[in-house]
């Protein structure tokens, strides 16, 4: 790991330390900078230091240098947004190979291999020819990427005529990741070191391929840390040079998100409590997340203008689960920050620095073996998970209960499906 020689943000008290006094250094995981005065970027991250927090180290090692990358589906919006940024922003300097998956030519009829002949040859003009081999690939017996980008299964349907949110693509989704895992691990190549699961269900995607491969993670979680900052900035008018910074987990979906109220930060402070009451606490009589959603939909579909004004009235943890999905039915689907958390992570996992962050990963939470977003260290050591118990205040601040309602939800949604 890196050692710093100016001063360090100490994580429990906020007050700065020499790093000679260091316990373990960390900066939350950012997919942005932002403008300061003047026209320098100033980076959304800072560098803190605890003797208190304890991790388990990756049971795997380290990650070490990526040299090939295969993207399932990237013949999607998704997909193609991560192969684009991917390219553009050179985040893997050491891929000699890009893998973009093209389907079962049974079930393509050329639209595919159109598709991908076309963004092959905008990316050669984008990036005047200077490209690692990309190959086409239309089998599982030929994926070897040590990355592994999962972005193919269906979406939900904006002319769905019904109210809907990410669970109901379990049934159609559990036979395609169930598919793509089992075949690429049956092929004769080393399997990836490092899975990335973007497609929804996050908690089944990452479930499944965890079956399969030994590190496995959903980005759910980050974009939804990402929205998590952008309302507490927006709630409180803070000025761009303040940051935020701010961590939900638990499930990415309606129900089940958990906003992890210790481990939130502004200006590299702990709130008061009545600022934190504010970010945390309904906004007056909440109704539920369910109905909130419902409502919302329906004037949607009527057409209403008003519609983001109704969910801006209701608490942050409302307008988080709620407002993906209504922004989606909009038109406006999550490519772009989709992208950006994607490359965040990517870029974390080949830091020499410890970026805190949550991820959907298969763990345990008491007796019981779940899929949900917790804190993580992420770096080129891998992925080292958080001792809960070790978090100042983590019971104290609900996070616990929060958490333990989470894997209810999941238990019952993805154990007991139906």
């Amino acid at each position: 790991m890196r050692e710093f020689q100016d001063c360090l943000t100490e994580f429990e008290t906020g007050t700065e330390i020499d790093p000679k006094q260091a316990g373990v250094t960390f900066r939350y995981i950012h997919g942005y900078s932002f403008l300061a005065k003047g026209k320098d970027r100033v980076p959304g991250g800072k560098v803190y230091s605890s003797k208190e927090l304890r991790y388990k180290k990756d049971p795997n090692g380290g990650l070490g240098t990526l040299t090939t990358a295969t993207i399932i589906g990237a013949g999607g919006a998704m997909g193609s947004e991560v192969v684009k940024r991917i390219l553009t922003e050179e985040i893997l300097p050491h891929c000699g190979k890009i893998q973009l998956f093209v389907r079962p030519k049974s079930g393509c009829q050329g639209k595919d291999k159109n598709f991908y002949d076309a963004l092959l040859e905008k990316l050669k003009d984008a990036m005047g020819g200077l490209l690692p081999h990309v190959e086409l690939i239309d089998t599982y017996d030929k994926v070897d990427g040590e990355l592994l980008i999962m972005c193919a299964g269906k979406t939900i349907s904006i002319d769905s005529g019904r109210v809907s949110d990410r669970t109901t693509l379990l049934g159609e989704n559990r036979t395609i990741f169930e598919d793509c895992a089992r075949s690429i691990k049956e092929n004769p190549f080393i399997p990836p070191k490092l899975v990335i699961a973007v497609s929804n269900p996050n908690e089944l995607s990452t479930g499944i391929f965890s079956k399969y491969f030994k590190r496995v993670v959903a980005v759910g979680p980050v974009l939804d840390s990402l929205r998590f900052q952008r309302e507490i900035r927006d709630d409180l008018n803070l000025s761009a040079g303040t940051p935020v910074h701010a961590l939900v987990g638990g499930n990415h979906e309606l129900k089940g998100m958990v906003l992890y109220q210790s481990l939130l930060r502004i200006d590299c402070k702990r709130p008061p409590s009545q600022l934190a009451e504010r970010i945390f606490s309904h906004t007056g009589e909440d109704p539920d997340i369910s109905d909130i959603y419902k409502k919302a939909y329906e004037m949607v579909r009527s057409g209403d203008e008003g519609v983001f004004n109704y969910i801006n009235r209701h608490s942050i943890l409302a307008r988080l689960a709620v407002k993906p999905l209504i922004e989606y039915y909009c038109g406006g689907r999550a490519d772009f920050p989709l992208g950006v958390a994607v490359i965040s992570i990517i870029k974390a996992f080949q830091d020499n620095v410890r970026s805190l962050a949550t991820l959907t990963k298969r763990t345990c939470v008491g007796e019981d073996e779940v899929c949900v977003g917790v804190p993580l260290f992420i770096s080129k050591d891998g992925m080292e998970e958080i001792d809960l118990d070790s978090i100042k205040d983590f019971r104290e601040c609900n996070d616990q209960e929060q958490l333990l309602g989470a894997v209810e939800i999941f238990k019952n949604k993805y154990h007991n499906p139906g």
